[in-house]
């Protein structure tokens, strides 16, 4: 009778947890009380005074139906679209930070820009604003809606239950270390869109401003030139974060992608690097105008060294990054569930 239990208990957590994960949060504590509600009255008018079974929670849920398409009840999006009920409320999520981001990076980068350059009037500003403003906002929408279009049209979805849905295919619900946190992949997003932004709209921010003028820290023809590259390496990590935040826990196919996502980023950071894309002449230039004195060649040697490092950091975090997914995959995989002993 207790084995009869257990099995209750845990298929309702199991089941209810893998409906108000599809659903926005600020909606999952009612569903959740009204599934606990529904599931426990279904159970009373099937078994009465009887004891209840194992077949008749079977029945019950198979009754409410899979976890996706109940679901998408609580959701007002058409079953044909062009991202799925179950995906919609995570690209809302993403798009509105995505463009949040945009909006606000854009828009910081136009008030330093205004205050580095006062003499430049107010309208080129403003046109260059919303010109700018224009193409974040439409790159980041088509960016984060090609990505949740791939997701829809290659059928990934949240611990998908293939086949006719039966409550003991239900995975386990994963303990706290096993799942992701949101915060980590919105951050990573939100600071991978603003690098992007400064690097495609407003490149001369970065640079040291003198009486004589600016002293660019990059060879913005370059840099221009490799802006598609660094766009691709820009939607790797899109692609990576949105993953994780729909997984939201640790597996061996998140591992997958992830790996795909860092090798291919990895990729473009090699060739974008192996081009002169750093202004070599940095130091000497700001010595030209700020004699440096003694400490002209130990600078010199600093850039010279960030300039060959750099891609090195950067490989060095895709490949830390690949080795955290894998090895949590491992690890939390096999004891999803199971919440850590105290």
């Amino acid at each position: 009778m207790s084995g009869q239990n257990d099995y209750i208990s845990q298929t309702i957590e199991r089941y209810i947890y893998q409906v108000i994960r599809r659903v926005p949060k600020k909606n999952q504590k009612d569903i959740e009380q009204e599934l606990r509600l529904l599931i426990d009255d279904m159970l009373e008018k099937r078994c009465g005074a009887l004891p209840r079974t194992k077949k008749d929670l079977d029945v019950v849920l198979v009754e409410l139906g899979a976890p996706g398409d109940l679901a998408a009840q609580y959701l007002d999006v058409p079953r044909r679209s062009l991202i799925g009920p179950e995906l919609f409320p995570k690209y809302i999520f993403i798009l509105k930070i995505a463009l949040l981001a945009a909006g606000i990076g854009l828009t910081v980068s136009a008030l330093i820009g205004a205050l580095i350059n006062p003499q430049e009037s107010f309208f080129p500003i403003i046109g260059k604003w919303l010109s700018n403003m224009a193409l974040a906002l439409g790159g980041a929408f088509t960016a984060v809606t090609l990505v949740f279009a791939f997701f829809e049209w290659r059928g990934i979805r949240v611990d998908e239950i293939k086949g006719s849905f039966r409550p003991e295919d239900l995975p386990p619900v994963p303990s706290q270390k096993a799942r992701i946190s949101k915060v980590d992949s919105i951050v990573d997003i939100v600071f991978s869109m603003l690098i992007l932004l400064l690097l495609a709209a407003a490149p001369q921010l970065i640079a040291v401003y003198t009486s004589q003028g600016a002293i660019f820290l990059f060879e913005l023809e370059v840099l221009h030139r490799l802006l598609p590259l660094l766009f691709v390496s820009f939607v790797c990590g899109l692609v990576r974060e949105c993953d994780s935040l729909i997984e939201g826990r640790y597996t061996l196919r998140l591992a997958y992608v992830h790996t795909a996502c860092n090798v291919l980023a990895a990729l473009c950071c090699i060739f974008i690097f192996s081009q002169p894309i750093w202004n070599a002449a940095f130091v000497e230039q700001i010595n030209a105008i700020y004699p440096i004195g003694e400490g002209y060649s130990f600078l010199s040697r600093l850039w010279k060294y960030f300039q060959e490092y750099f891609p090195v950091f950067l490989l060095a975090c895709f490949l830390f990054e690949t080795l955290n997914a894998w090895v949590r995959a491992l690890r939390y995989g096999k004891s999803e569930g199971r919440e850590p002993h105290e």
